[in-house]
């Protein structure tokens, strides 16, 4: 079975790139942590059973889509 939930990075306007596939929230947030460290930038999180979206900013400001 697949992960529920995928991470992707924004790094432009048409640039839309996977990194990473979680089973829940938590895990989630702990992997967008890490990205941010190596690469500060927007990044979505998108829930695939319920399909809701989260952009989490560099700042770690999380807002709901």
């Amino acid at each position: 079975m697949l992960a529920p939930i995928d991470i992707f990075k924004l790094e432009a306007i048409d640039r839309v790139i996977w990194v990473a596939s979680v089973d829940n929230i938590q895990p989630a947030s702990v992997r967008i942590a890490e990205f941010m460290k190596k690469s500060p930038c927007k990044y979505l999180i998108t829930h695939l059973k319920t399909h809701r979206t989260w952009l989490v900013k560099p700042d770690g400001q999380i807002s709901s889509m």
